[in-house]
């Protein structure tokens, strides 16, 4: 007896594969999206939903990466504004020193020259608001200086020839009064007494 015929002939679905991949892969964009917590329990996740969360995750990164940018940019900007003023610091403190050692020493004419220095010298605030409290207090002794040596002129006494009796006297000056010279002024800033 002969077999029945055969039945026709059903060549394979050539789509079936990648239907399973992209299903597969679907999965696991829902995966790593919602994570391992499945975010509807009782139905699948639609393609809306899948898109929606997909563009809030993208956005919320987006967000987060500009927020770490311009806190970046804060840190970078605080971090340069402080190296500027430390940099300020050392430069008034290099000028104020040229100042007093000047008072001490020189006369009324190299005075000037180091208070012009000390006005032109570029700082950035807070230090150049120590700058002009300094400069007010160096013009006043300035003053002084160059009215004491108008003083010995018209007295008929060179000033250079009583400078050692001058350098004596303001040593005296300044040393009583630490507050009253540039640099007593500059520390007695920098460093508060303590408590």
């Amino acid at each position: 007896m002969l077999p029945p015929p055969a039945g026709p002939h059903r060549p394979p679905d050539p789509l079936s594969p990648f239907l399973l991949q992209l299903e597969h892969f679907r999965s696991q964009v829902i995966k790593a999206t919602y994570g391992r917590a499945k975010p509807f329990p009782d139905k699948p996740v639609t393609d809306q939903q899948l898109i929606e969360k997909i563009t809030q995750v993208t956005e919320d990164n987006i967000n987060f990466q500009q927020k770490k940018w311009t806190v970046q940019k804060e840190t970078q900007l605080s971090n340069s504004r402080q190296e500027e003023t430390t940099g300020d610091v050392e430069k008034l403190r290099t000028s104020l020193d040229s100042c007093q050692a000047c008072m001490m020493s020189c006369c009324g004419s190299d005075l000037k020259k180091e208070v012009n220095l000390l006005q032109h010298l570029q700082v950035s605030p807070p230090v150049s608001g120590l700058q002009k409290a300094v400069l007010d207090i160096l013009r006043h002794a300035l003053s002084w200086l160059e009215e004491t040596e108008q003083l010995l002129r018209d007295l008929g006494i060179p000033p250079s020839s009583t400078n050692k009796a001058m350098d004596k006297n303001k040593g005296v000056i300044f040393d009583s009064g630490a507050s009253t010279s540039p640099a007593g002024c500059f520390q007695s800033i920098q460093k508060p007494p303590a408590r």
